[in-house]
């Protein structure tokens, strides 16, 4: 089973229809490895606060991220959500929150397919996507320190999704593509330390789109090929086309990692500080 954890929740100037509202949107959590659930009290993972209601005098524990209702942005609001209040919004929120905050990333399969893809709603495998990419880096830094930058060039979202949760925790920049023309067009603009190519792909797949890559680009960082194509024949197309690594989906979180370490260790010649770990936070579940 994946692993689970409960992240409980304070409400602060809520009304009781308000209140039963976000209940029900909290009970949708109850089988995802993320579960959501309200508390009164201290003790709280999370605070969500409705603007409207709040005074300049009502206290909010700033260690706690806080979601804020209906309120204007602002630099001490990087959370909110508006109403209505839509399941899938503020589950994407919360989940955003447990990830960047809260360091919680449970073990992920890349590649396992999702049973439906309704942004913030969709299941794979493993856990519950509610974190879209958005091709910018976490303001929270790992053990990358943001010293590296990584194209992802593949066309299911699922998949680009699950490899942001990953590249974030461990502080690396990540840019997406979902064809090699994209992935091309990237290129053009900046240098990458590391590729992680799809094959099929729409426009241009990822064995064209490494030639072109190889041909015309001069200073690269290696292209490692992430695919569901398993044949001897593909990983010898994968070779010739110059790819330095050939993985296939699914593949764990863990080995992609040491993929990682590895690549970016001879591509800067000095390594990491510490091993790029993934943090693994609350009780695993067998």
């Amino acid at each position: 089973m994946a692993e689970q954890r409960t992240f409980h929740i304070a409400l602060r100037g809520f009304a009781p229809i308000d209140i039963q509202a976000l209940q029900r949107i909290c009970d949708l959590s109850a089988s995802r490895p993320r579960r959501y659930e309200i508390i009164e009290g201290i003790g709280q993972d999370i605070v969500m606060a409705n603007a409207p209601a709040m005074h300049p005098s009502d206290l909010i524990n700033s260690q706690v991220p806080v979601v804020w209702v209906d309120a204007l942005p602002g630099a001490n609001r990087p959370y909110l959500v508006q109403r209505p209040l839509l399941a899938s919004r503020l589950l994407r929120v919360l989940d955003q929150i447990t990830i960047k905050e809260l360091h919680f990333i449970p073990e992920i399969n890349i590649g396992v397919k999702s049973t439906h893809d309704r942004p913030g709603l969709a299941v794979d495998g493993n856990t519950q996507w509610a974190y879209e990419p958005e091709g910018k880096p976490s303001p929270r830094t790992g053990t990358g320190g943001n010293r590296y930058r990584v194209l992802v060039a593949d066309d299911s979202q699922v998949v680009r999704t699950q490899l942001q949760l990953i590249l974030d925790n461990l502080g690396i920049r990540a840019d997406f593509a979902r064809d090699g023309l994209e992935a091309i067009a990237l290129m053009k603009r900046r240098r990458f330390d590391l590729i992680l190519m799809d094959v099929v792909m729409p426009n241009l797949d990822g064995f064209a789109a490494t030639k072109r890559i190889k041909k015309d680009f001069g200073e690269h960082g290696p292209i490692v090929m992430l695919t569901a194509k398993t044949s001897h024949l593909d990983r010898l197309r994968g070779a010739f086309a110059g790819c330095d690594t050939y993985l296939t989906k699914p593949l764990n979180q863990q080995d992609l990692v040491r993929v990682l370490e590895r690549h970016l260790k001879l591509e800067q010649g000095e390594g990491f500080r510490s091993p790029l770990q993934i943090p693994q936070t609350g009780p695993a579940v067998s």
